[in-house]
């Protein structure tokens, strides 16, 4: 990961917290929040100034439960954000 380390960024997804990184010239916006007893992650890519809904969003009964769905989604051309985290940049 550019920089940041990954482990802090894991330890932020797994708990919710709002996480904005770069890959291939996008930006993205990750965060998670407790609804109605449940879980909620959304991936948004920052392209443009609409919405047009996520890029991804998960709704299970732990944020953990996200992260790990997360982390095994290929979004980024069937790859995953391990097979793409050394050429990401975290953009705190």
């Amino acid at each position: 990961m550019i920089n940041g380390d990954i482990k802090e960024f894991l330890d932020k997804l797994y708990c919710g917290e709002e996480l904005l990184f770069e890959y291939e010239n996008v930006e993205y916006f990750l965060q998670g929040w407790t609804e109605d007893n449940k879980a909620h992650m959304v991936l948004d890519r920052n392209s443009n100034d609409t919405f047009d809904g996520y890029y991804w969003e998960c709704i299970k009964d732990t944020m953990k439960e996200c992260a790990e769905e997360f982390l095994h989604m290929q979004l980024w051309n069937e790859k995953t954000f391990a097979d793409i985290q050394n050429s990401v940049t975290w953009k705190e």
